[in-house]
């Protein structure tokens, strides 16, 4: 089962389907969208954050998605 589908086009990650109710044997069919972008962590955050470890970062993460609303994810894949 899942629960997202995330697109890779080129180096852009899309969050396509968030499923919140696990739906068995459902064919989905989506379009993709800008608002579904997912930014790297480094369009995010300053550069003073970007130097932190990753676990000290973690804990900045959510005043990310408090400042924007319409942010619907964000990855820090290295690409």
């Amino acid at each position: 089962p899942f629960h997202l589908i995330i697109v890779q086009l080129e180096d852009k990650f899309y969050l396509t389907v968030p499923q919140h109710i696990y739906t068995p044997s459902v064919t989905i069919q989506t379009k993709i969208a800008r608002s579904q972008y997912c930014p790297h962590t480094r369009e995010l955050f300053n550069q003073t954050l970007i130097a932190y470890s990753i676990l000290r970062r973690i804990k900045y993460y959510h005043l990310t998605c408090m400042k924007d609303s319409n942010l619907v994810c964000f990855h820090l894949i290295l690409i």
